[in-house]
């Protein structure tokens, strides 16, 4: 285009060292320019460098340099801070051109119609108080068993498995179930009633001094410690450790018993039943007083 308009003033012999140019908003404001890329530079958006300054409907003004395109402004989009407020008054947080959306200016505290408080609330939860979720905790008496739970207040209790103890009284030992009570219940036959339980081991003394590791039911009184134990065999001495389950024979230590004193000796093997008798020899060590020992050499 600049190529035309200078070719033109050449053939009519207007060419000279400058061209003059004003926009239509701003006449009094004239620059000359002698080149294309002179005119982009003063005329970027087809009118002059000052601002446009032209009042939108938002109340704030055009933030363009003055421009020829659009002069009622529909597609111009403002980008100030938006000056509306929400019934409350307020301030909306968007770009003016936005769309005001729900307002999120904070609010200290909710009163919720369950009468907690909803700390740390915005504006637009005010005006829908039944559909905010109330997590304040609070024991709540369960429908299916005589427990109490501590449950978000939002939830239905009888949407909830009971973790407490059990505490029914067994019918196989007589104990106190220890399972979960919503366990138990899953396993009854009746509702609202615990009739099963979850099982559990017997943990009876056995002779072995290990407890029981079987199930515990009714019938199970009459064979308990009736299986071999398969729990760790308990014969150990300064040599080793028996390394067998419970019910495995093992055989006793023949290693020299390592009891002495200065006066007397073990004269059986380790694993034999001990013949030694405690030394009565008066205790030749002296106390921490400086005083000697009182005690004989057997006595701890």
């Amino acid at each position: 285009m600049w190529t035309k308009v200078t070719n033109y003033f050449k053939e009519t012999d207007c060419y000279g060292t400058g061209l003059p140019i004003a926009c239509h908003l701003h006449p009094d404001t004239v620059r000359w320019v002698d080149s294309a890329e002179k005119l982009r530079q003063v005329s970027p958006e087809g009118g002059c460098l000052r601002p446009c300054g032209y009042g939108l409907k938002c109340r704030h003004t055009c933030p363009s340099k003055c421009h020829a395109d659009d002069p009622a402004h529909q597609s111009v989009r403002c980008r100030e801070p938006c000056r509306r407020t929400c019934k409350k008054g307020h301030p909306c947080n968007r770009i003016c051109w936005e769309d005001c959306i729900v307002c999120s200016f904070p609010v200290p505290h909710i009163i919720l119609p369950c009468g907690h408080t909803r700390t740390n609330a915005t504006c637009h939860m005010e005006d829908k108080k039944d559909s905010i979720v109330c997590s304040e905790l609070v024991e709540k008496k369960l429908p299916s068993c005589e427990h109490l739970a501590l449950l978000a207040c939002h939830m239905d209790p009888t949407s909830h498995t009971c973790n407490a103890v059990c505490t029914s009284i067994l019918p196989c030992c007589g104990k106190s179930c220890q399972g979960a009570c919503g366990q138990c219940q899953k396993l009854s036959t009746i509702t609202n009633l615990r009739d099963n339980h979850v099982q559990h081991r017997c943990e009876r003394i056995l002779q072995c001094q290990h407890l029981c590791g079987q199930p515990c039911n009714v019938g199970h009184n009459d064979t308990c410690g009736t299986v071999d134990c398969s729990g760790p065999c308990r014969q150990n001495c300064d040599h080793h450790k028996c390394r067998l389950s419970c019910s495995t024979p093992c055989s006793p230590c023949a290693e020299p018993c390592l009891w002495s004193c200065p006066h007397h000796h073990c004269p059986v093997p380790c694993g034999s039943p001990c013949v030694r008798l405690p030394c009565d020899v008066r205790c030749p060590k002296t106390l921490a007083c400086g005083h000697p020992c009182p005690s004989l050499c057997g006595e701890p």
